[in-house]
């Protein structure tokens, strides 16, 4: 494929994706256009086919407006007092730089349709009407609710008293966490048994796709995001077994990177693990050692979306005979991992360990990621029971 679009560069990472991204050239720059990463909505990489569509409708833009046919683009210089200026400042802030990456990745995808709605829009007139106004015209509801979330997160910088762009959020005016601009989002927690989970490693094994399924047993015994097991290797096992990771969502710009450890592996991903071992020694594939998953097709790693096609191919063929697969996603599988570890009652400052949750927020956070059964409940008291009964209390004072 022709990609000698002007401005469109390739930017290859360690691990053999490919980051594509738009530079404008001294003219372009001159009349507006800034450098861009060429990601999808949701934030993930372009491929190459969309990269070059993308870079081509940048140009198209631009000849446009050298022909007089489309209006200059505004730039910003963080020196007003519109949305515009508001981003950019907040771009370049101590807030900003101390987000992860991957968060940092995520919020440059709403600000940016943030900055394309209202960034000619007088900050210090933006009400909260303007708001609900504009978010209640957003049909689907998880992307209402990331960019209302990235919307008052920047009119709280605003408000800072070092910024004093405004004097309070207009989002924040009735009381903190206690307006309600939007429905909420429903939380999304899915368990997928047992039964689901080996019709999945079925499907991928008659698929002859085997480290899908090395995909699939690393998050349901593991409990990580998808990121992080595509970034798997044998090379973060350390001579203790001790299998360290450093979480993509929890790398801090200027704190440091926190660990997350993975003292043991469950005997049926250790079996998968030894399996793709064997298969990549006897057929000269890839080292284990750097990937635990690579791209069949490429030898490459796996990316972000390149693996999901691949899950995508491997539920369809299990939902043939068992439907109820149909509806998993890969991120239900962490969902899982914490559910039945939390049904078998393992201490939850040692899930935290493996799953990199804070213990203080964790009546919070798991809502998410939690799956609530009977059992649960049963157990509890059957424990408050036994507690009773040592403490030799029975029944209270002038009750029969």
């Amino acid at each position: 494929m022709d990609i000698s679009v002007p401005g469109l560069r390739p930017k290859h990472r360690k691990g053999g994706a490919t980051i594509y991204y738009w530079e404008p050239w001294p003219a372009a720059r001159a009349r507006g256009f800034q450098p861009r990463t060429l990601r999808r909505p949701d934030g993930t990489p372009m491929d190459q086919g969309e990269a070059v569509s993308a870079a081509q409708e940048i140009v198209r833009q631009l000849r446009a407006i050298e022909a007089g046919e489309q209006d200059q683009p505004r730039i910003s210089r963080g020196r007003g007092f519109d949305f515009s200026d508001l981003i950019h400042r907040y771009k370049r802030s101590e807030n900003y730089r101390n987000l992860a990456q991957a968060t940092r990745d995520g919020y440059d995808s709403e600000l940016a349709i943030i900055e394309k709605e209202f960034g000619d829009t007088d900050v210090r007139v933006f009400g909260l009407a303007d708001a609900r106004r504009y978010l209640n015209t957003i049909k689907k509801l998880s992307r209402r609710g990331g960019i209302g979330r990235v919307l008052r997160l920047l009119l709280s910088y605003a408000a800072d008293p070092e910024v004093k762009m405004i004097p309070v959020n207009p989002m924040l005016s009735q009381g903190r966490n206690k307006l309600k601009l939007i429905p909420a989002t429903a939380t999304r927690v899915v368990e997928c048994t047992y039964e689901m989970e080996a019709a999945l490693c079925a499907s991928a094994d008659a698929l002859d796709m085997p480290m899908v399924k090395l995909g699939i047993l690393a998050a349901t015994c593991t409990g990580q995001r998808e990121t992080d097991i595509l970034a798997m290797s044998e090379t973060q096992r350390g001579a203790d077994g001790i299998h360290r990771i450093v979480q993509s969502k929890r790398k801090k710009a200027d704190k440091g990177p926190v660990e997350v450890f993975i003292p043991f592996y469950l005997p049926r991903l250790q079996a998968a693990l030894d399996a793709e071992f064997a298969r990549r020694r006897s057929g000269k594939l890839p080292s284990i050692e750097k990937r635990w998953l690579s791209n069949p097709n490429t030898g490459q790693a796996y990316t972000l979306a390149t693996f999901s096609r691949h899950f995508a191919i491997v539920r369809a063929h299990a939902a043939k005979t068992m439907l109820a697969v149909a509806g998993i996603q890969f991120r239900d599988l962490r969902d899982t991992f914490i559910t039945r570890c939390t049904e078998a009652e393992c201490d939850p400052i040692g899930v935290c360990a493996l799953t990199g949750h804070v213990p203080p927020v964790i009546p919070i956070t798991w809502r998410h990621y939690l799956k609530m059964k009977p059992g649960f409940a049963r157990r509890a008291l059957e424990k408050l029971m036994a507690f009773e009964a040592a403490q030799g209390v029975t029944m209270l004072a002038g009750t029969k």
